[in-house]
């Protein structure tokens, strides 16, 4: 593992740390088996430098070391110029822009950011019409937007006998 901040690293490690009931001594101590490549030597540099550093405040540290760091603007243009792939998978234009999203509104509420990226998903789809249909049906969540837009694209195959552009 490159960076200990990474979201599913740290998911899976706390709640393992959890389960094994360890103590924030023995999750620094046990996070020197799971780092390689730069995080490890951070953390070597780390226990070197302050040895008494405490678990949480060495998480903190790799954070700011290893965390997201594109500036706020940068990541909101991002979002807003997103297109979905002419190869890209409906599922996958779906999961690429929740991330966008997630980077581009982190200090907003989440039904802000949820409300936005389902309408940047709709908007930047490939089939412009199914995405039209999808955004004016005004879906609440990221599925019933994907579902929304490959509905009308099979109901416009099965009306026209073929889609403008098929959606992956």
């Amino acid at each position: 593992m490159e960076s200990p901040t990474g979201d599913l690293f740290y998911v899976k490690f706390t709640k393992y740390s959890v389960a094994q009931r360890w103590s924030a001594q023995d999750c620094k101590d046990n996070l020197c088996w799971c780092l390689t490549g730069k995080a490890g030597d951070f953390f070597a540099n780390l226990v070197k430098k302050y040895g008494d550093m405490e678990y949480f405040d060495m998480i903190k540290r790799f954070e700011k070391r290893f965390g997201y760091q594109d500036l706020p603007a940068t990541a909101t243009i991002a979002f807003n110029t997103a297109r979905q792939d002419v190869d890209e998978d409906l599922d996958d234009w779906a999961d690429r822009i929740m991330t966008l999203a997630t980077k581009a509104f982190r200090d907003l509420p989440e039904d802000y950011m949820y409300s936005q990226a389902i309408l940047r998903f709709c908007h930047g789809c490939i089939n412009k019409e199914a995405g039209e249909v999808a955004a004016n049906a005004r879906p609440s969540t990221m599925e019933a937007a994907v579902d929304k837009v490959k509905r009308a694209v099979h109901t416009h195959t099965a009306v026209h006998g073929r889609a403008k552009r098929d959606v992956r």
